[in-house]
């Protein structure tokens, strides 16, 4: 397999039951793989052990989207430059 890096992430909006679905896709996503770590001879050829690492948590607000949403409503919330 040789040393490349499959690297992402990204930052969504989502609601605690959207964040509950991406995970159980995420989690559906790699179910065909993990009896691989049990049974080493259902793994293919040149396949080799790949970390996995998924967190899905809660950001701190960022100052700005508190600015946007007073501007929303009516606040007249201002941004430094």
């Amino acid at each position: 397999m040789g040393r490349h890096d499959e690297a992402f992430s990204a930052v969504a909006y989502l609601t605690p039951e959207e964040a509950i679905r991406v995970a159980d896709v995420i989690r559906r996503a790699l179910a065909p793989y993990q009896d691989r770590e049990q049974r080493p001879l259902a793994r293919p050829e040149r396949a080799a052990p790949v970390a996995l690492i998924t967190r899905l948590f809660p950001l701190l607000p960022h100052p700005a989207d508190d600015a946007g949403r007073a501007g929303e409503t009516g606040g007249g919330g201002s941004r430094p430059d």
